[in-house]
């Protein structure tokens, strides 16, 4: 099977001396994968990152798609996820292997993406939709990471190699301060995608709309939307952004039965982490100085609005 050269250049990048380790093994790893699914007609997906899919028939599931990894937490979350959720708004995984990092999944088809939807109330109804039937409450989280994991390790990093300016640092303590406030007004355990956003949504050949490859995180439910919304966002042209950030903000808050302020603060929080992720993949270019610019934007508007509207 053809391993394409860009997909091994993004694994050694991102995962160095046991990326190219992992690359000399990989023939030999979908041939055992092949044999023990008992696949045929695998080929290669057109698209990948760091884990290498083929789609494939199997005479149990019929069309599927393997999934094959560096051995690493972020895949090992993203197994246990996949079997929490069981199906629930969300490709099935049938089986997994932690030991070869491999899992079969269902695969969505024909699989348009939400973003290709030109309708942007279309794009917010369905995402919204698929995120309020996403999240299920769990009792044993022990084996992901917590969303307050994530926050507190890049706003340490950030203030400590001190790349983002005071301008940002500030935005940093505020955001802090804001999921204080997030987690004290919801405590329960969820279960989040944690990076659902409008390329992670997929549509199946009954016309359902499905999630696909989530992180795996324990979090604040509206932490969810923002993910969503900060999507949205990129699609909207500067001088409508604030208009499209209210209008998300309502109707999350009515599908998640959650205030409007915490939806926001959710939002503002996730855009100041984003913000921290970039810089420590030391991708700085102009852009994410216009997103810093945007905090201001975001907070003020935060800082107004109340459960019954803007002041």
């Amino acid at each position: 099977m053809n391993i394409p050269e860009s997909f091994k250049g993004k694994v050694i990048r991102i995962f160095g001396e046991k990326g190219k380790l992992w690359l000399e093994n990989l023939p030999q790893l979908l041939e055992t994968c092949i044999k023990k699914w008992d696949l045929s007609n695998c080929r290669p997906c057109t698209e990948m990152s760091m884990n290498f899919i083929c789609f494939g028939e199997s005479p149990e599931y019929g069309e599927v798609a393997l999934k094959v990894g560096v051995p690493h937490a972020d895949l090992f979350c993203e197994m246990k996820a996949l079997s929490l959720y069981d199906g629930r708004n969300i490709c099935k995984c049938y089986d997994y292997d932690v030991e070869l990092g491999a899992m079969v999944l269902e695969r969505v088809s024909p699989g348009g993406q939400l973003k290709a939807l030109s309708d942007s109330e279309d794009r917010i109804n369905f995402g919204s939709e698929v995120i309020a039937g996403l999240s299920i409450q769990v009792e044993d989280g022990k084996e992901l990471p917590a969303y307050s994991e994530w926050v507190e390790k890049a706003f340490k990093r950030a203030r400590e190699e001190n790349k983002v300016g005071e301008k940002m640092l500030y935005y940093i303590n505020e955001a802090e301060s804001l999921f204080k406030e997030i987690e004290a007004c919801d405590k329960r355990k969820v279960l989040l995608h944690g990076d659902l956003h409008h390329e992670n949504i997929l549509q199946d050949n009954n016309g359902q709309w499905k999630a696909i490859d989530p992180k795996g995180v324990i979090g604040p439910l509206a932490m969810e939307a923002a993910r969503f919304i900060q999507n949205e966002l990129s699609f909207v042209n500067p001088e409508e952004r604030l208009s499209s950030f209210d209008k998300m903000i309502k109707i999350f808050s009515e599908k998640l039965e959650t205030s409007k302020r915490i939806i926001a603060a959710c939002t503002f929080v996730l855009i100041v982490l984003s913000i921290c992720w970039t810089f420590e993949d030391f991708m700085q270019g102009e852009e994410v100085y216009e997103d810093i610019k945007e905090c201001g934007l975001y907070l003020n508007y935060l800082r107004e609005i109340t459960d019954e509207g803007v002041k």
